[in-house]
């Protein structure tokens, strides 16, 4: 899986979120997955402080979701449930002015661990970077993702898609 997702990230059309304590976050997930399939992202940190940076980040994808609000689906409000993604390894990075790092991670397979897969249904992602100590201290987020898992929605779910923009 991985090697293939570096392919597509190769790809370009990379967006990055708006940059913040001299990095920016970009996020790439597959648009659509059945609800058993891997969902894979990758959350991509630029530096781009002019510097060397070494920090010792959290990672998580925000996910949201519509559930139905005071008139159904029709109006649904939004759920959040954050899902921590990295970093693999020692956690402590080190990152080249203008160069990228890169953490990969299936979607599903870490919610799993947190206790949860995500159900059948439609989300936006957003990768968020922050850290305290190591060097670099600030916090990040990419622009959003859509994703849609296929299957059976569950109750407390809307399940048709309300709209992008209307959670």
């Amino acid at each position: 899986m991985r090697v293939a997702f570096l392919l597509l990230l190769a790809a370009g059309g990379l967006r990055y979120g708006k940059p913040s304590a001299g990095v920016a976050v970009a996020l790439r997930a597959a648009e659509r997955a059945g609800a058993d399939e891997a969902v894979p992202v990758a959350v991509v940190v630029r530096n781009v402080s002019g510097h060397k940076l070494t920090l010792r980040p959290t990672l998580e994808v925000v996910v949201t979701y519509p559930v139905p609000g005071d008139r159904g689906c029709a109006r649904p409000t939004s759920a959040t449930r954050r899902i921590a993604v990295g970093p693999s390894g020692t956690g402590e990075i080190t990152i080249a002015a203008g160069d990228v790092w890169v953490e990969v991670a299936d979607l599903q397979a870490v919610s799993a661990r947190a206790g949860a897969r995500l159900p059948a249904g439609f989300y936006k992602l957003q990768a968020s970077v922050y850290a305290r100590e190591g060097g670099w201290s600030g916090a990040a987020g990419s622009l959003r993702a859509r994703l849609t898992v296929d299957g059976k929605v569950p109750p407390g779910m809307c399940a048709e898609n309300p709209g992008w923009d209307a959670f």
